[in-house]
């Protein structure tokens, strides 16, 4: 089974209807946003790395997940940001000791926060300025015993 598709699987049902702007659902896509889209507010969920983390006695790996949440805005595309990340955040890590989300046929050992910045983009043709929120988090997935 494919550990990536899970948990990036698990993210979407764990985000969507729970990240809102303006009272409207935020789409999300995978990697980048679908061909013909161009939404004001949306959510980018993507891999960025896995290593071992085995120990002597389990098989484990280390898994980053990221999420870009992408707002435009005429006025103050901070606001968005910072609404869609205090979101995420509640959604998927509402306290050190409960994760937000379940991937299929796997366990989660440990998962926290990697990096969470905001990063400005460009201002577009329309004269919105357009604001990335770079959201990492890694997950500890235990696999089994060695022994």
């Amino acid at each position: 089974m494919d550990i990536v598709k899970s948990l990036r699987e698990a993210y979407y049902k764990a985000l969507f209807g729970n990240l809102t702007a303006g009272g409207v659902n935020v789409p999300l896509f995978h990697k980048m946003v679908s061909k013909g889209q161009n939404p004001d507010v949306y959510g980018v969920i993507s891999s960025v790395s896995n290593s071992s983390k085995d120990t002597f006695s389990t098989i484990d790996s280390l898994y980053i997940i990221q999420v870009s949440l992408v707002s435009k805005s005429l006025t103050n595309p901070n606001n968005i940001s910072e609404s869609l990340a205090s979101q995420f955040w509640q959604t998927i890590l509402p306290n050190k000791w409960t994760y937000g989300i379940s991937p299929v046929g796997f366990n989660i050992s440990d998962m926290h926060m990697v990096m969470d910045t905001d990063r400005p983009i460009y201002i577009d043709g329309g004269g919105k300025t357009v604001l990335e929120r770079v959201i990492q988090v890694s997950h500890n997935i235990y696999h089994n015993q060695r022994f």
